[in-house]
């Protein structure tokens, strides 16, 4: 996807295990879903407060690309793109307001069954950040887990959400987010066969400046993350990377233990177990 011309520096490769195709010296894209408080399919976990949102905004000065930039391999090594997922309403409402004033914007992977519901994006608000400058991608039609559906419901759910918010903005949607982060070959397939030219998904890791436009790596952004572990994220701190992949192998390997619906149960349980253990201290 990216560029070529002779007057261009060629980008380095990447030597790390992490970094599949490139180095210490990628492009850092976050991923964020609600800010401020979670909505009712929402989970407080994944909900940045608004006060450590402008914290977090405040570091990355002079540090954002866009995610059209990656993809057209124009974003600087070091720089930080930013993604949400799901379209809650906060995007909007929260983060929308507070990157204008910064200059910045953001790609937001909207579920298509949950707009205009209550604590997610309307229609009229998708066409006012498309417009602010803003890519707008989809993220399914449930948010069911793509690699879980046969064959005819994955197809439906990308097709239909693709062509959802088609009919919302007007033009055609190129992009694509993971709902949970689940993949396979055969979601990657359907992905490229139903017209989508990129794809983010939840693997851990830098994503090269030339980066392979169905293999874009993030870095989930959730609440308990104090603004020096953000720090240490957005700079690439190669030591919290690996203890953070080593735990998503885990996290991975309980998955297909348990399978997916076994596993978001326990972990819902286990979330509020934390919740209720950090409100009695």
């Amino acid at each position: 996807m990216g560029s070529s011309g002779a007057h261009e520096a060629p980008v380095r490769p990447f030597a790390h295990p992490l970094h599949p195709g490139g180095g210490p010296s990628g492009v850092v894209v976050l991923m964020y879903h609600g800010v401020g408080q979670a909505t009712s399919r929402g989970e407080e976990y994944y909900t940045v407060s608004e006060e450590a949102f402008a914290a977090q905004v405040a570091a990355l000065r002079g540090r954002v690309a866009s995610y059209a930039e990656l993809l057209k391999g124009r974003a600087a090594p070091g720089s930080i793109v930013l993604t949400f997922d799901d379209g809650e309403r906060s995007v909007y409402t929260h983060a929308f307001p507070l990157l204008r004033e910064q200059g910045l914007s953001a790609t937001v992977f909207v579920t298509t069954a949950w707009i205009d519901a209550e604590g997610y994006l309307s229609a009229d608000e998708i066409v006012a950040l498309r417009d602010a400058g803003w890519i707008i991608g989809a993220h399914g039609v449930t948010h069911r887990f793509l690699s879980d559906l046969p064959d005819a419901e994955l197809h439906e759910e990308l097709a239909a959400s693709r062509d959802a918010l088609r009919t919302i903005l007007g033009e055609p949607v190129a992009h694509m987010s993971l709902p949970g982060g689940r993949e396979s070959p055969r979601v990657l397939a359907a992905v490229r066969a139903a017209g989508y030219r990129s794809l983010c998904t939840s693997r851990m890791g830098l994503t090269p400046a030339r980066c392979d436009p169905y293999r874009v790596r993030r870095m989930m952004v959730v609440r308990p993350y104090d603004l020096r572990r953000f720090r240490r994220i957005i700079d690439g701190d190669l030591r919290l990377y690996f203890a953070m992949r080593a735990r998503d192998e885990l996290l991975g390997a309980a998955k297909r233990l348990l399978g997916n619906d076994r596993y978001v149960a326990l972990r819902l349980r286990a979330f509020a177990l934390a919740e209720r253990l950090r409100s009695r201290r």
